[in-house]
């Protein structure tokens, strides 16, 4: 075959999909600072994580300062995530990374303070030091894991244990009744025994939201503009309806929300579509069902209760 003469050009890539923008919901803007993480109790309580944790009570938001005692001094970092207990009072879970390296972090917000909690996490509170990863809420499972230590699968029914890894996610969500953690190159699967990996080899390498939509197990990777969808089998790259894609949630296989850099989308169980008015960048979606979805980043807070999720299709002439 002849070389490539110098004015040949190189082949074109593949054109980017086309995605329509629809207008999906009545968003309102319910806080207007940045935010980073977004979980929501019994209604119409919320909670947010920004530069310090906030507290929605329905009508207003409340900052919710850690006393000096409990902050982080000079030259320590705070890697915690916010959460309701079943109680409905705000949690803080994760380390304080110092030079002597990873310390817990576990905070109970009650009569007006933080304080240490440590009977809620029995062995876990105890040496060695270590940083905490896991999820709480209302909702089965509650999941406290220290590296190497112990996790403590904590069920209405009862606890159950296992040691897991020394790797600590990055983050650990809940779908559809199961614990997700979330690691750049792979995404495992909690099970009683222990963390299982989910289609291994994964094809991303910088996951950052997961969400389970029986059949379906969807994955966002920023860098990569892409989202990844393994049906039980294989994984399947899907280019993202919107730049940099991060927090994933669903109400059900058929009303998936996705929410990142370029704003937010929808896909109905055929199409992605983008959401009207909802602009970037956006880190987190989470709701209480099809009809309350919360959207969260660094323009603040969004919600809609319009029902928007009960039709599962768009009509042709809500298309923009």
């Amino acid at each position: 075959m002849a070389p490539r003469s110098s004015t040949e050009s190189a082949a074109p890539e593949p054109a980017k999909p086309i995605v329509p923008t629809v207008k999906l919901g009545d968003f309102q803007q319910r806080y207007a600072k940045p935010v980073t993480q977004l979980e929501l109790g019994d209604p119409p309580t919320a909670l947010a994580l920004g530069g310090e944790p906030l507290l929605f009570d329905g009508k207003a938001w409340q900052a919710l300062p850690l006393p000096d005692k409990l902050a982080a001094k000079p030259g320590e970092r705070d890697e915690a995530f916010v959460y309701f207990g079943r109680d409905n009072r705000p949690r803080m879970m994760g380390a304080r990374l110092t030079a002597a390296g990873g310390q817990l972090i576990y905070l109970r917000y009650k009569g007006g303070a933080w304080r240490k909690e440590p009977r809620e996490i029995g062995h876990l509170a105890s040496r060695p030091p270590g940083p905490l990863y896991g999820l709480l809420g209302h909702a089965d499972p509650e999941v406290v894991c220290k590296p190497t230590i112990m996790c403590i699968i904590k069920r209405r029914s009862g606890w159950t244990m296992f040691t897991p890894g020394g790797e600590r996610p990055k983050r650990v969500v809940l779908s559809e009744g199961r614990g997700w953690a979330i690691h750049d190159r792979r995404v495992e699967r909690l099970d009683d025994d222990g963390w299982k990996p989910v289609g291994h080899p994964a094809p991303f390498t910088h996951a950052w939201g997961v969400v389970s939509a029986q059949p379906t197990l969807w994955v966002s990777d920023p860098p990569a503009h892409a989202l990844y969808r393994h049906d039980g089998a294989q994984w399947q790259r899907i280019q993202s309806p919107i730049e940099g894609p991060r927090g994933m949630w669903a109400a059900g296989p058929a009303d998936i929300w996705l929410a990142g850099d370029g704003g937010a989308a929808h896909f109905d169980g055929e199409t992605w579509r983008r959401v009207e008015g909802l602009e970037g960048p956006l880190v987190t979606v989470i709701g209480r069902g099809a009809g309350e979805v919360w959207l969260a980043g660094a323009a603040g807070v969004w919600r809609t209760r319009d029902g928007i999720g009960q039709s599962a299709k768009i009509s042709e002439d809500a298309l923009r």
